[in-house]
């Protein structure tokens, strides 16, 4: 893996080459992309998987305000979430990649949902799914965006 060139080490997860049990593919290219990248600085990992997370959280906090919530209440969610000890613990451990990557794409799709931007939160979807199973937990909002989806014209979903 040390000696594979950037594409090769990605394919290797994509194409499931290496004898591994678990199929993450997009959070291992994060993380094999980013340790070559940084020589193996794991502290870079860190900050990249707070990245994530700040992200995240404002993207659910924005999704707050557009549903309806005020500026304070979505702002102290932020700040609670950003404090949380799932969190700090998931900014805090470079191998946590793949929690941080899939909690992002989460909260992206959240987003794209409220926006009734269905396929571009489809697409989230999917780049959650590459990142971890914790996507598990947004299914019953999946199924959700296709009942709601199911009476909107496909055509102008495709051209959003």
């Amino acid at each position: 893996m040390a000696s594979a060139s950037l594409f090769e080490a990605a394919k290797m997860f994509w194409l499931q080459e290496l004898p591994l049990d678990i199929y993450r593919p997009l959070g291992s290219t994060f993380f094999i992309v980013i340790a070559k990248l940084t020589k193996g600085s794991l502290v870079f990992l860190r900050y990249v998987n707070a990245a994530f997370i700040v992200a995240a959280a404002a993207l659910f906090s924005s999704v707050l305000h557009q549903q309806g919530a005020n500026k304070e209440r979505a702002l102290a969610f932020y700040a609670i979430f950003q404090f949380s000890s799932s969190a700090l613990m998931t900014a805090g451990w470079f191998a946590n990649i793949f929690d941080a990557g899939c909690f992002f794409f989460l909260a992206l799709a959240t987003k794209f949902y409220s926006s009734k931007n269905y396929l571009a939160y489809g697409v989230a979807m999917v780049l959650a799914i590459y990142c971890k199973e914790a996507y598990v937990l947004s299914i019953p909002f999946f199924f959700l965006a296709i009942y709601q989806a199911k009476d909107t014209n496909i055509k102008a979903i495709a051209s959003v």
